[in-house]
């Protein structure tokens, strides 16, 4: 089985989780054509940015297995300027649909602006207000100065739910059985390897820190409310007319 993955902190967790799935290929490419992979590929599974699913309605979806996050875990964080303009954002690193659609919600619901995105490949990019998506966040800049991407997002829906920012997906539903079964078995051997696991080892000490106190909130093993996070999220394009149809999630 071909696993695709996006190259981030995460899901390089995920990936030394399975090194003893003999079975099970894994690819990383960046985050914005990993369903493009999935599409190439009827017998394989990707990790895809969640909001993805709208213009890839027909993949298969798993109930049990992604990557979501609560409080101020994620995989992206803001960083705003003191100057107060508001109406400009760059955003920086492993870009997906996901963070361009949810910038210009959050924008739209907290300021009501219609924000400037701007795609920068710039990390070290200063006087402007940024998204930084990926470990650029647990390498090089200071997180007491950010802003989670999932803080902001759960702070729009109606009740406390999961941002779900990484969905498991294929066009062959028996390939999601493999992860369903074994969710809670993979979420447990994460937990158990992380802090002395070359993944961590890879960021620096402050972002280690952060990330081993919030574990609790890193969510591999998913349950009703991660599910209804991601049905929630969908929603969302569609009610600021970002999209034209509400889309059926096809759980697996």
């Amino acid at each position: 089985m071909n696993l695709y993955l996006p190259n981030n902190f995460y899901s390089r967790l995920l990936a030394e989780s399975l090194s003893s799935e003999k079975k099970i290929k894994i690819y990383y490419f960046p985050s914005a054509i990993l369903s493009s992979k999935l599409n190439e590929d009827n017998n394989g599974v990707a990790l895809i940015p969640s909001l993805d699913l709208l213009n890839n309605k027909e993949f298969f979806v798993s109930s049990k297995f992604g990557v979501s996050f609560e409080g101020s875990l994620s995989n992206s964080y803001f960083y705003f300027t003191k100057k107060g303009d508001i109406n400009n954002l760059s955003l920086i690193g492993d870009i997906s649909s996901t963070e361009v659609i949810l910038s210009k919600i959050i924008f739209k619901e907290e300021y009501e602006l219609d924000v400037n995105i701007e795609i920068s490949k710039d990390q070290k990019i200063e006087n402007k207000n940024k998204l930084i998506v990926g470990d650029e966040n647990f390498n090089s800049v200071n997180l007491n100065f950010a802003l989670s991407l999932t803080e902001k997002i759960t702070d729009i829906f109606d009740y406390p739910l999961p941002f779900v920012n990484y969905i498991l997906a294929s066009n062959n539903k028996e390939l999601l059985k493999t992860f369903n079964i074994k969710a809670e078995e993979i979420q447990n051997r994460i937990i158990k390897l992380i802090d002395k696991s070359e993944t961590i080892k890879s960021i620096n000490t402050n972002s280690k820190k952060f990330i081993l106190d919030n574990v609790p909130s890193l969510i591999y093993n998913y349950d009703e409310q991660d599910k209804e996070g991601l049905v929630e999220l969908i929603k969302l394009p569609y009610f600021h007319a970002i999209v034209k149809d509400i889309i059926e999630i096809k759980f697996e």
